[in-house]
């Protein structure tokens, strides 16, 4: 709905976000016929927007022992460390789909086997190209982590048990920390999907 600053979810669950500016203010001007599939409307995160899936479900994004997150994602985000998508990722809890501080994707989870697991490798990104990415964590028997760019497997290790939840909210384009939003990305984002 590029009418007001709700970003619908598609899926039925009604978890429905609000697109917001660096000032917290919901904003309707970001919504592009820019697109993977050449239909519908993306996100333009550009200009330090972010979008707050503001649910009273939050453990729905937890991911327990096992979750896939996938969306159609265009640029890398303009700072190391800044997130595509997060459920907080830092300080032990919670996990990010983000760029690490050599230039290249990483997911990351805080949970299981200790330390924060940041899964990644370097690549060169086309900023004017549409990726598809999917981070699954639980793969395989439920011991592996897995990154894939365009249905290819990019990255994989290791890693298994549940993610440390938190309270945090699950945002696109950002990282939401103890009741303020940073680490904006600056980025495109279309079809984001969550499952568990």
């Amino acid at each position: 709905d590029d009418t007001n600053a709700t970003v619908k979810d598609s899926s039925g669950n009604n978890n429905h976000g609000l697109l917001k500016n660096s000032s917290n203010t919901n904003v309707s001007t970001q919504f592009k016929t820019d697109t993977p599939t050449g239909s519908g409307k993306s996100i333009d995160l550009n200009g330090n927007h972010y979008v707050v899936i503001s649910t009273t479900g939050q453990n729905t994004f937890d991911g327990g022992n096992q979750f896939t997150i996938a969306a159609w994602i265009k640029e890398l985000p303009d700072d190391n460390w800044e997130p595509w998508i997060s459920k907080r990722g830092e300080n032990g809890r919670g996990w990010q789909l983000r760029r690490e501080g050599g230039g290249g994707g990483t997911f990351t989870t805080n949970g299981p086997s200790g330390g924060d697991g940041n899964m990644r490798k370097g690549t060169v990104w086309d900023n004017a190209k549409w990726y598809h990415l999917a981070a699954v964590h639980g793969a395989g028997d439920g011991s592996m982590q897995r990154v894939y760019v365009d249905g290819e497997l990019f990255h994989e290790q290791q890693r298994m048990g549940g993610i440390a939840w938190d309270s945090h909210m699950l945002v696109f384009g950002a990282r939401h920390h103890n009741n303020s939003f940073g680490w904006h990305s600056n980025t495109y984002l279309d079809d984001v999907r969550f499952y568990n």
